[in-house]
């Protein structure tokens, strides 16, 4: 049996992402498996966790070294072929540079069979691509209530005058991104 995770490939620094783990029983009926998900923590943050199979129990235990335990055990119903197991929130480092290559593993990958067999599932890593936000910040519209801009609004403009008197309360601006 192994224990596999997959990431979005790219994310956005500051940005929650999600890694999924999956379980491929090799023809076995599983009805437990407990990993690590590791990482580094100066990098990505733990944000929560959800189990994915239906009738599923799990517990997590949250380490400060950027170490995630997970015990997941069935409460009805064993699993079979290739499933979905867990799905885990990360978030990335607001200051991560474009391009940053950050890795996450899975470690002491265990499943346990309806014989209660243990195995140990093979070690696995994914790696997702830091991306920026842009600075840039293009408006689709730009008003003003009662008043009119010079010049009339534009995508690619970034100043505009607008004269009103000193009296007018309140002054409306939309905009909208």
């Amino acid at each position: 049996s192994e224990i596999d995770i997959s990431c979005d490939a790219t994310v956005m620094a500051g940005d929650n992402f999600t890694v999924t783990a999956s379980i491929d029983t090799n023809g076995y009926d599983v009805i437990g498996a407990d990993f690590y998900i590791e990482f580094d923590s100066s990098q990505l943050s733990y944000v929560s966790s959800k189990c994915l199979v239906s009738g599923w129990e799990y517990s997590e235990s949250v380490k400060s070294d950027g170490k995630v335990y997970f015990l997941c055990n069935y409460t009805g119903k064993a699993i079979e072929g290739d499933t979905k197991l867990m799905q885990i929130t990360l978030k990335a480092d607001a200051d991560l540079a474009k391009g940053e290559s950050v890795r996450i593993s899975i470690s002491s990958p265990r499943v346990t069979t309806d014989s209660f067999e243990e195995f140990e599932a093979r070690k696995q890593s994914c790696y997702v691509t830091l991306d920026r936000k842009s600075s840039v910040c293009t408006l689709s519209s730009l008003s003003v209530d009662g008043v009119t801009l010079e010049p009339s609004f534009s995508p690619s403009v970034t100043e505009y005058k607008a004269s009103f008197d000193y009296r007018t309360d309140p002054l409306t601006i939309n905009a909208s991104v």
